[in-house]
């Protein structure tokens, strides 16, 4: 049975990172362009909007991860981030909960890796970050967002899931704490300018097999006919494509 969505108090999170794992043996990422242009979040992808189809709480898909193509100078820009993921977010987006993989140049393991994170009114709250063990190109792994029943003061909790490992369960009530109605969103994301967003025309970035889970019954669907998807493009050099009503693609015209 459905449990009601009840507003309850809730408590700060601190910015965290915490290392999960200690496999760190897969190949670093290679530079890109140089020098690495300006800060900013450069997303391509496709996201849920407009009209919901299906009041969504959550998302699923089978996301393909590719090498990881990131500028190098100068070495000191540690917020050198790129990565790829699945998220379920607030409608005005300062809320979310996402999973998938990345390399962030000066934090963790020095690889590419698994990692999740979640935010519940960013930038008043810091993001929680949750890194795994090192991946490799041509990995394949179901990166999902789940709403769950907990019960207790909090009721509801949203969490970052990589296959089957549960990477982070939110202490917080997401129904509460965020705008509504939740969005869904398949990405590929850097921060610096010249680096590449995975994917290249050949070895495009890929997810396939998506679900959104419904918030009327918190069960997983195919979003053919539960779920729209629009592009999110940011710079010339990166694409992007829906083969089906359940994949979506993107990638970088001209990687290194």
């Amino acid at each position: 049975m459905t449990q009601p969505r009840k507003s309850v108090a809730i408590g700060l999170i601190l910015g965290v990172l915490q290392l999960t794992t200690s496999a760190w043996n897969s190949t670093p990422s290679t530079a890109a362009y140089n020098p690495c242009g300006s800060q900013s979040n450069y997303q391509e992808g496709w996201q849920t909007g407009g009209t919901p189809v299906m009041t969504l709480e959550g998302v699923s898909a089978a996301l393909t991860y590719r090498h990881i193509y990131e500028c190098t100078y100068p070495a000191y820009t540690y917020q050198n981030l790129v990565s790829a993921w699945t998220m379920v977010a607030s409608a005005d987006t300062t809320g979310w909960a996402q999973s998938g993989y990345w390399y962030y140049h000066g934090i963790g393991n020095n690889c590419m890796s698994h990692f999740a994170q979640q935010v519940y009114n960013y930038p008043t709250n810091a993001p929680t970050t949750v890194i795994g063990s090192c991946v490799s190109d041509h990995e394949s792994h179901q990166a999902w967002q789940q709403t769950v029943y907990v019960g207790g003061s909090s009721n509801w909790a949203v969490r970052s899931n990589i296959d089957v490992t549960i990477f982070i369960q939110s202490a917080w009530n997401q129904f509460s704490v965020w705008s509504q109605p939740l969005r869904a969103v398949n990405d590929g994301e850097t921060s610096m300018m010249q680096s590449d967003v995975p994917g290249t025309p050949s070895n495009v970035d890929d997810w396939s097999s998506i679900q959104v889970q419904s918030y009327a019954n918190d069960a997983f669907y195919s979003a053919c006919g539960s779920a729209k998807f629009y592009p999110i493009t940011s710079l010339s050099r990166f694409s992007v494509n829906q083969p089906s009503c359940q994949e979506t693609q993107s990638w970088t015209n001209s990687p290194t």
